[in-house]
């Protein structure tokens, strides 16, 4: 009786955490909803990857490749917001031109050191960053 009470407590415990409007992981301080959803409505272009990472709990990396002639690859790096674009690189679909930007040249480094290491777990981060990968 002792086993089946803990073992309900713990589904009440998981049902209001879903019912809620916050990360299941508690490592991560940024609400990662807006994020899943965004790249979850994503249908193309995903063949290679749809990933997303948590950095240093005020950040979101979304790297996002595929198999389509044009605008095959994407990697964006958000702020606590998916309206927060801070740094993005993309394959353009005129053709030939690298679109990479950082309006805050702070991020740069950091930024391209993700994108030279996205076969890394930690994206080439050191130890002083906090790297998560959220599945979705």
């Amino acid at each position: 009786m002792r086993t089946l009470k803990r073992g309900m407590g713990a589904v009440v415990i998981v049902i209001a955490l879903l019912l809620t409007d916050c990360t299941l992981d508690p490592l991560i301080a940024i609400n990662m909803h807006p994020f899943i959803t965004m790249a979850k409505g994503v249908t193309t272009c995903i063949e290679k990857a749809n990933k997303l990472y948590a950095i240093d709990d005020s950040m979101v990396f979304w790297q996002r490749e595929g198999d389509c002639m044009d605008a095959a690859y994407g990697y964006i790096l958000y702020g606590r917001d998916p309206g927060i674009v801070l740094c993005s690189k993309m394959d353009s679909e005129a053709g030939s031109g690298r679109i990479c930007a950082c309006p805050d040249s702070t991020f740069s480094l950091l930024f391209c050191t993700m994108i030279n290491n996205l076969n890394d777990t930690k994206l080439g981060l050191s130890s002083a960053h906090s790297v998560i990968r959220v599945y979705f």
